[in-house]
């Protein structure tokens, strides 16, 4: 039962995730409650718009870019190599460039209009807003970072509490820039965290599967 463990537990949080992206996109352009969760989300995080609050977001938001996200996977990708962790370096690739393909599927199913582009500090993107491609990508390549350090040999506890919490920072951060920055509603935001939790779960589990049988 304990190897197997991870692999149910993976099973669960697809599960889970993939109901909540169904029930959020579902009535995304209909419902209420969404309407009302992105209005006070997007007023909340707004209000702490500033000169220098709008210039970390740009930086924030544009380690996500199409550039951004592939220098961080390039970097991940070779050191992983260079350690002879060669699954964990394939694995990396496969979490980040799935999950754009995923994100760029489920935007052309929705086709959801992007917020006012009167109120966005950046040049709104071409594509639809849901799910959030910026918010996707940073997902999964975190999450391919926080499985990297966690099946390091060599890596204390510490170390890994500290990168693990850091690679959930960075994902937030840049869910947040994407609505501070007027691209994103927040819903889009959430359900690309979703998307990118059954879609990271699904890799790393397959991984694991692989690696224990």
């Amino acid at each position: 039962m304990p190897r197997i463990a991870p692999i149910i537990g993976s099973l669960v949080v697809i599960a889970l995730c993939a109901l909540g992206f169904y029930e959020l996109g579902s009535d995304i352009n209909t419902s209420v409650a969404v309407a009302r969760f992105d209005a006070a989300a997007t007023r909340f995080i707004r209000s702490f718009r500033s000169p220098a609050m709008d210039f970390a977001m740009k930086i924030i938001t544009h380690t996500a870019s199409i550039l951004g996200m592939s220098l961080l996977t390039l970097a991940l990708f070779l050191y992983l190599r260079r350690m002879g962790r060669n699954p964990e370096a394939a694995a990396t690739v496969i979490l980040v460039i799935g999950g754009v393909a995923l994100a760029d599927t489920f935007k052309r199913v929705f086709k959801r209009v992007r917020p006012a582009e009167a109120l966005a500090l950046i040049r709104q993107p071409g594509s639809a807003s849901f799910p959030s491609g910026h918010s996707m990508s940073s997902l999964c390549w975190a999450m391919a970072a926080a499985n990297a350090i966690m099946l390091a040999p060599n890596a204390t506890p510490l170390t890994k509490v500290v990168v693990c919490v850091l690679c959930a920072l960075y994902a937030l951060a840049v869910g947040v820039s994407r609505v501070y920055l007027g691209v994103h509603h927040a819903s889009d935001v959430a359900a690309a965290w979703l998307l990118g939790l059954a879609w990271a779960s699904a890799v790393t589990g397959f991984y694991y599967w692989r690696r224990k049988y």
